[in-house]
């Protein structure tokens, strides 16, 4: 058995182990006295009775010295000897067996060094045994040594026993292989403090990480994901903390907070939680809040901030933005630096003297998109509701109506004044009635009936003069006009003494002209339109089949869809003309099957047409032609005949001298057909090989070696070059203006187009300036098209096939070299692919300009398959890829809860070069991850840190501060390249300093020095310098812009884009207006930036807006509500100018009762404020003064305080007067009369008449 009760220090394993009896150690040698050595030598044996089991025997002590037997006992000295020299002590427990195993027990010391303990049952401590010393005392703290001879003690979970270096050397391979096996790829630089996942289901990683939460997660140096009340709270990153604050005994809080980045805060003030924090040192505070970006802060509940510096302090807020601070309850703070305010309701206002209550007057809180001194524009808002209960917000077209209606309104006002004016000066003039008939009868709502027995009958009918009628209907009002004019049916009108409109939407305008039939319209004296849709205008004008027109005095059309035009002009039946035969040759004809005819005239009355344009000359034009278009025929026709007579004596010519075959008639230089039955035709044209054809100026086709080459065009050249051997194909053949089908021997070249050249063999050049340079068998088809590769195809403007067998396909397309693919590594397997010795190569565009390529049939999938792939079997491919993942997934958890009961909850499955943590405390995990700075966690393939307090999760991920601290990527190929910057989302990237990326290939990636504090948010999102983007695809391109929504793009400064696809424009800055005639100046017209919350053609209406403040100095928005009481107020505008104009009409209809004026003198003029001047050159000149009378003057008042009469002093009442009345002027002054007896009085300033002065 191995036993022992208590243990000893191994110096080999550093830890304290179980000693059984063979144990032995290694001591340095006492000098004290023999006393000392018999007190340790009874410590050693515990000090207390034996084990039951010991034999108790006659014990004694014997010590030796140089053979000497000096103990108790006598006899030669039984101590085993070192060297032959018996020098020591002993202990024995039976007298006289002596120091061998036959003793019981027995312990002895040697002056060689050694110790010797022996017992046939065992060896037993009853306390702790050391190892170790120092100046030869026990238990001293000098050099370890070693337990040698250590059996291998049974290991259970009961066992006391030591173990053995050979024990502890399989548990330390044992730990290697479940390192290669199974916790590959994590390792931790550190000598801190470990972390600690005191939480149930909890995880920490990182020096000092603190997971205290159920299944919290705290990742990174000093991470905490805490809260007595909370689970699932997650802090990644240096000194970032999730935590839920105790609430008082209530376990039951929900935490859920997350805090990602250098020291971000999710740390709740109750016990519910869930804050998400993102962004280095960003905090959510309260409960339910969100901040994103660097040093982004919600302070209350519900708050939302992000954008780097963004503040959300009130409950509910919002900023979106760099900088922007949201400051009160529901606050919203959208854009760079804008800022909210305390909320200031606008009840209503007086306008026009009315009072106007407005909706959304009780605000909560507020919408702010800039901020003092840096307003915004908003662009694309969609036209909001115009009611008395909208809190809409109006757009500049609403309101720009509304300044309209106030212009009209002001000129309007302007006008009914003068007309006011035109009636005080002349007496209502050019208005009068003069009847003592029955009067008119307006029976409809807003209808007008004027003159004797008028009827408008219905709703907005209109009826003026003697029995004029009308009967319309609810929508379609009808309108009479003249004495007896009559319109009785739905729309129509009718305007003339005896004009009849009696069928739906029939028009009149005539004397004594009748519309019968439904849209007829009859425009003229004595006009007749009795047919549907037909049109008669001119005097006597009849159209009397359906939508026949009749155009002219007189003119009838009497066909359906038939046209007269001119006076008396006639149509009848259309007569087909369906084709001719000219020159012996049948011609069909266009338009053949005319269903109407139009008519200039009539029989015997025909008119020429002039001014028309030249019509289409084709097979199936239907144009009209005009006469340069027919004298053109007819010079063709006149150069044909003459060209006919011309051919006649050329053959004549021909027959006479014998010329083979052609000649040309010109006085250039002959062409020469030199070759065998060759053909040259034109100027200097020359063909020179058997069977050639030349035609055209210096057209060339032959060569020594080029039979049957064909040149056709102005210098157009099909040569085949000489070449020994005794057969040369020739036939190239060059069409074209300088065309040049140049070839070797073998020839066979084809170039139709300008100035297009093939000079190889085999070679097909068709397009103006295309090129063929290959040696064999290229094609270029279209204009600049080049193919210089052997067999290579150029199809497409400008496409360049450059190498052998290439194809390039469309305008521009370009080959390169072949770049054969033989296979490739899937998911660590080899792929050999079919086709990958590919000789060529085919393009559908080049670097930059690539095409999709569509209708693709579906190819053969197999191994030996080159068919190309269409996009549905790709898709297919992914289909069954991601069915792969899923059961790939199925199996990785399946596989995890395999392995539960070894390395629980971490696995890694690769053979990829292993982990790297060199900075202080920093972690690595994953195949060839990297951590180097200090703090660092680095968790995926390939995943690399490289600055204190990094942080970098998932495949590929980087964080790598340039020159910063703190930067935080997650997710594939996520990229965090400056200080505290955040990048979320596979493909994410964070390119300076507090940028921050959330989302797939979403981009915080501001260049230069400003280019920080970016947020990004969303699958391609873009943002730079200070800029916010939340939303797929959305870009926030301007510095410290926003663009918030799907595809929004927020393209200047400061801009704020809001909305899926919303987009800003440059800002328009609106500095004023004028409005009836006056110059106003607006307020927040020094916009730096806009704000969009639409695009063209696709606006947006914004509601809830609360009622905006209504000053001079406002820039609030302002809702529906405010602009319909200012519609409102314009309506009743407008209807008070409507029944001022009415009374006017009033005054000018009934002759202006009891008031005249008969004079065409100079007007009166008024020049005092308040003053008063009735009569030809009547002046008032100080203020309230009257002036009465033609040419009567006011002067300035005379005051008289009194007089003496009898020589007694008297004072007169109104002796103070502010102004004064004048009915006449000096030399010129009239008497009032008829003036009634005033009071007499000391106080009265009644005026007397001429009675009471006689009396006195």
């Amino acid at each position: 058995m191995n036993k022992a009760h208590r243990t000893v220090w191994s110096e080999a394993t550093g830890n304290w182990v179980a000693a059984p009896e063979t144990t032995k150690g290694k001591t340095r040698r006492s000098q004290k006295a023999i006393s000392a050595a018999v007190s340790s030598l009874a410590m050693a044996l515990g000090g207390g009775s034996l084990p039951a089991e010991a034999t108790v025997g006659a014990a004694g002590i014997e010590i030796c010295e140089n053979g000497t037997d000096t103990g108790i006992n006598s006899g030669v000295c039984a101590i085993p000897s070192s060297g032959g020299v018996q020098n020591g002590w002993g202990l024995f427990t039976n007298n006289g067996a002596g120091f061998t195993t036959s003793e019981p027990a027995f312990i002895t010391g040697v002056m060689q060094g050694y110790v010797t303990m022996y017992g046939q049952n065992g060896v037993y401590s009853w306390s702790d045994l050391y190892m170790n010393g120092a100046n030869n005392v026990l238990g001293g703290t000098g050099t370890a040594h070693k337990i040698k001879g250590l059996a291998a003690g049974d290991v259970t979970t009961s066992s006391q026993d030591a173990v053995n270096g050979s024990q502890l050397f399989a548990t330390n391979q044992s730990i290697n292989n479940l390192k290669s096996a199974g916790t590959t790829y994590f390792h931790a630089n550190s000598t801190g403090a470990d972390s600690v996942a005191s939480g149930s289901d909890a995880i920490a990683i990182g020096q000092a990480a603190t997971a205290s939460s159920s299944n919290g997660i705290a990742m990174g140096n000093g991470a905490v994901a805490g809260g007595s009340s909370g689970w699932g709270n997650i802090a990644i990153g240096g000194g970032a903390q999730a935590q839920t604050a105790s609430n008082g005994g209530n376990n039951n809080g929900t935490g859920r907070s997350t805090a990602i980045g250098y020291q971000a805060n999710a740390t709740g003030s109750s016990s519910w939680g869930n804050n998400t924090a993102i962004g280095a040192t960003a905090t959510a505070g309260g409960f339910n809040s969100t901040a994103v970006g660097v040093e982004a802060l919600t302070s209350a509940n519900d708050g939302v901030a992000v954008g780097s510096w963004t503040t959300a302090s009130g409950a509910n807020g919002t900023a979106l933005g760099f900088g922007a601070n949201a400051r009160n309850a529901n606050d919203v703070a959208l854009g760079a630096n804008s800022s909210t305010a305390a909320v200031v309701n606008s009840t209503g206002a007086t306008i026009g003297g009315k009072a106007y209550t407005f909706a959304g007057s009780n605000a909560g809180s507020t919408v702010s998109v800039g901020s003092v001194g840096g307003e915004r524009t908003v662009t694309n808002v969609a036209a909001g509701q115009l009611s008395s209960t909208s809190t809409d917000a109006v757009n500049g077209s609403q309101v720009f109506a509304t300044d309209q209606a106030v212009n009209q309104n002001t000129t309007d006002i302007a006008n009914a004044f003068t007309a006011i004016n035109n009636v005080k000066s002349t007496g209502t003039m050019y208005f009068h009635a003069n009847s003592t008939g029955a009067d008119s009868t307006a029976a409809g709502a807003n209808a007008i009936a004027i003159g004797q027995a008028a009827t408008a009958g219905y709703a907005g009918d209109i009826a003026i003069g003697l029995n004029a009628t009308t009967s319309g209907a609810y929508g379609y009002p009808a309108m009479a006009i003249g004495r007896n004019a009559q319109a009785t049916a739905m729309g129509t009108m009718a305007l003339g003494v005896n004009a009849l409109a009696n069928v739906n939407a029939a028009i009149v305008l005539g004397y004594d002209s009748t519309s019968s039939a439904d849209n007829a319209l009859a425009l003229g004296a004595n006009t007749l339109s009795s047919a549907t849709a037909a049109s008669s205008v001119g005097g006597r004008s009849t159209a009397s089949a359906s939508s026949a027109t009749a155009v002219g005095y007189g003119a009838k059309a009497s066909e359906t869809n038939s046209v007269a035009l001119g006076a008396n002009s006639t149509t009848a039946a259309v007569v087909n003309t369906t084709g001719a035969t000219i020159g012996g040759k049948a011609y069909t004809f266009a338009g053949s099957n005319a269903g109407s005819t139009v008519s200039v005239g009539s029989a015997g009355g025909e008119r020429t047409v002039t001014n028309v344009a030249a019509g289409q000359l084709s097979a199936t034009s239907t144009d009209a032609v005009n006469g340069s278009q027919i004298f053109a025929t007819d010079q063709a026709v006149n150069q044909n005949t003459t060209d006919i007579a011309n051919a006649f004596t050329a053959i004549n010519n021909v027959k006479s001298t014998g010329s083979m075959y052609f000649h040309a008639n010109s006085t250039g230089a002959d062409s020469v057909a030199s070759g065998s039955n060759a053909i040259a035709v034109g100027q200097g044209a020359s063909s020179d090989a058997k069977d050639a054809i030349a035609m055209g100026n210096g057209a060339s086709a032959g060569g020594a070696s080029g039979p049957s080459n064909i040149a056709i065009g102005a210098g157009a050249q099909a040569l085949t070059a000489t070449s020994a051997g005794d057969f040369q194909t020739g036939r190239s053949i060059a069409i074209g203006m300088s065309a040049n089908a140049n070839s070797a021997a073998y020839g066979n070249n084809t170039v139709i187009g300008a100035v297009a050249t093939a000079s190889g063999m085999n070679g097909v050049a068709i397009g103006v300036d295309s090129r063929v340079s290959a040696d064999n068998g290229g094609v270029a088809i279209g204009e600049h098209a080049n193919s210089s590769g052997s067999f290579s195809e150029a199809l497409g403007y400008g496409a360049t096939a450059s190498t052998n067998n290439s194809v390039a396909l469309g305008s521009f397309s370009t080959t390169g070299a072949v770049t054969n693919t033989t296979g490739a590594t899937i998911g660590g397997k080899a792929y050999t692919f079919a086709g990958s010795n590919a000789g060529s190569t085919v393009s559908v565009g080049s670097a930059g300009s690539e095409r999709t390529v569509t209708n693709v049939a579906a190819g053969r999938v197999s191994s030996n398959s080159t068919d190309a792939v269409n996009g549905s079997q790709l898709y297919a491919a992914d289909q069954a890829i991601d069915q792969n993942t899923a059961d790939i997934s199925n199996a990785v958890n399946s596989i995890n809860t395999i392995v539960a009961t070894g390395t629980k909850y971490f696995h890694a499955n690769s053979t990829g070069a292993d982990s790297t943590a060199s900075g202080f405390e920093a972690i690595a995990i994953g195949s060839s991850a990297t951590a180097l700075g200090g703090n660092n966690v680095a968790i995926g393939y390939q995943a690399t840190t490289s600055v204190n307090g990094d942080l970098a999760i998932g495949g590929m991920a980087q964080a790598t501060g340039s020159g910063g601290d703190g930067a935080t990527a997650v997710g594939v190929n996520a990229s965090a390249n400056g200080s505290f910057s955040s990048a979320l989302g596979n493909h994410s990237r964070s390119g300076n300093i507090g940028d921050t990326a959330v989302g797939g290939y979403a981009s915080a990636t501001g260049g230069g020095t400003t280019g920080q504090f970016a947020v990004a948010m969303g699958y391609g999102a873009l943002a730079t310098s200070g800029a916010t983007a939340l939303g797929g695809n959305s870009n926030a391109a301007g510095a410290k812009s926003v663009a918030l929504g799907s595809a929004a793009k927020a393209s200047n400064a400061n801009d704020i884009a809001l909305g899926a696809n919303s987009t800003t424009a440059n800002v328009v800055n609106t500095a004023g207006a004028t409005l009836g005639g006056k110059d106003y100046v607006f307020a927040g017209s020094n916009a730096g930036s806009t704000l969009s919350v639409g695009s063209s053609g696709a606006e947006r209406t914004v509601t809830n807006v609360a009622a905006g403040r209504l000053s001079a100095s406002s820039t609030d928005a302002v809702n529906g509500s405010q602009l319909f009481a200012a519609d409102q107020a314009i309506n009743q505008n407008a209807a008070d100018i409507n029944n001022a104009v009415n009374s006017i009409n009033t005054i000018v209809a009934t002759g202006t009762k009891y008031f005249h004026a008969n004079s065409t003198g100079a007007d009166s003029s008024a020049m005092g404020q308040d003053s008063v001047a009735i009569g030809q050159g009547a002046v008032a000149t100080n203020a309230n003064d009257i002036a009465l009378g033609s040419n009567s003057i006011t002067a300035d008042v005379v005051n008289t305080a009194g007089a003496t009469i009898g020589g007694k002093d008297y004072t007169f009442a109104g002796s103070d007067a502010q102004s004064t009345l004048s009915v006449g002027s000096l030399g010129a002054e009239r008497t009032i009369t008829n003036v009634a007896a005033g009071r007499l009085s000391a106080s009265s300033t009644d005026a007397v008449n001429g009675s009471q002065l006689f009396a006195t």
